[in-house]
């Protein structure tokens, strides 16, 4: 696959992302999410994996003297001397010394890296086939309260003996969204944004937002190595 080839799969990969956003702001309840939607994260994300490997095997042909038919791939690494010797089944004992160069350049994305940590979230979930289903998490986000046609609009609020009509608050600080400490008198009106979460059941993995690192770090990798 030529560079051209696989700078085509960058819009490609946008309105793959951009449909499951919408399909996902149609959600309206918590638990598992649709097929539709499973199916279009996995799609997306083994898109992205896919796009990653194409990028590295790109960069063999152009700057290395292996055949254009060895399989490469992108390494997922949990340290140096793994990135090192990621391509021994290749017959590269040593990728630092091989080429310098891609070593550099891998090692800048790798789960190792602190930036980088949830690249073995996008390994692990590029096929959801045999994982835990996505499930959806209900978020109720305070964006002000109102009352007596008084209204406050902010999801960062610090309140401290305020009065907003015939009401006094004594204590109320949100941040964004979240109440942190004091209460929402019940005489108030409070305004909500209620938004859904998505993720792999039972871990901390919102899988909208892998996607979204997934294309960012392409973007990221393809200025660096093509």
């Amino acid at each position: 696959m030529s560079k051209d080839d696989i700078l085509v799969q960058i819009p490609l990969t946008e309105r793959k992302l951009s449909d499951l956003i919408l399909l996902c702001e149609k959600c309206d309840k918590s638990g598992p999410v649709s097929m539709e939607i499973r199916d279009s994260v996995e799609d997306l994300l083994t898109k992205e994996r896919s796009t990653l490997d194409k990028i590295i095997h790109e960069y063999f042909v152009k700057n290395t003297t292996l055949s254009s038919n060895i399989k490469t791939f992108f390494p997922f690494c949990h340290s140096p001397s793994e990135l090192d010797t990621c391509y021994e089944k290749i017959e590269i004992p040593s990728l630092r010394q091989f080429n310098p160069r891609l070593f550099s350049l891998l090692e800048k994305f790798q789960q190792y890296q602190s930036d980088f940590n949830w690249l073995h979230d996008l390994q692990e979930y590029s096929n959801l086939r045999h994982k835990e289903v996505i499930t959806v998490v209900k978020h109720n986000s305070v964006e002000g309260i109102q009352t007596a046609g008084i209204n406050i609009i902010s999801p960062n609020m610090n309140l401290s003996y305020v009065k907003i009509g015939n009401i006094l608050i004594r204590k109320l600080k949100t941040v964004n969204g979240e109440v942190v400490s004091g209460d929402i008198d019940e005489e108030l009106k409070t305004i909500l944004n209620i938004r859904y979460h998505f993720y792999v059941k039972k871990t901390n993995t919102d899988i909208v937002l892998l996607c979204k690192q997934g294309l960012e770090v392409i973007k990221l990798i393809i200025q660096d190595f093509l």
